[in-house]
């Protein structure tokens, strides 16, 4: 017997009724058109097919490059065309990328925790200080609870 299923955003988007009574289908539970009644109970909205496509509005060439030369074999596994002549990234650029990721998580991190507590939880990691690491991970918890939809 199946222990997973395939769901492709787009038909998630499109087909949110079916998708779902696939997925109740999967662990045992039936579906009821109530599950569907969300956006009454909280901040996000019905689904709508059109931001399947939103992407090609928000990403820039470069970006969907990069995206392209990172997960295309993903992709075309998937049966996603790529819309980008295909880019080799050399060490230089990976490593760019990858400390241009680390300041953007790091400002993410200050802006939502505090410098304080983003202080406070990298350096308890640092140094070794479990308990003091798991009272800064349970604030961190609570915040980011706060900041669910």
């Amino acid at each position: 017997e199946n222990q997973w299923i395939g769901v492709a955003y787009e038909e998630l988007l499109r087909e949110p009724e079916r998708v779902l009574d696939r997925v109740c289908g999967l662990v045992g539970e039936a579906y009821d058109p109530a599950m569907m009644a969300y956006p009454g109970r909280s901040t996000y909205g019905p689904t709508d097919a059109k931001n399947a496509e939103r992407w090609r509005e928000k990403l820039t060439p470069e970006q969907m490059a990069l995206v392209e030369a990172r997960l295309g074999d993903m992709m075309d596994g998937a049966g996603y065309g790529r819309e980008q002549p295909a880019v080799r990234l050399g060490p230089i650029k990976m490593a760019w990328l990858h400390l241009r990721d680390k300041a953007y998580r790091a400002r993410f991190a200050m802006k939502r925790y505090g410098m304080g507590l983003y202080l406070r939880e990298r350096a308890t990691r640092w140094l070794g200080m479990k308990a003091a690491h798991e009272r800064a991970l349970e604030r961190v918890h609570e915040v980011d609870e706060a900041n669910l939809k």
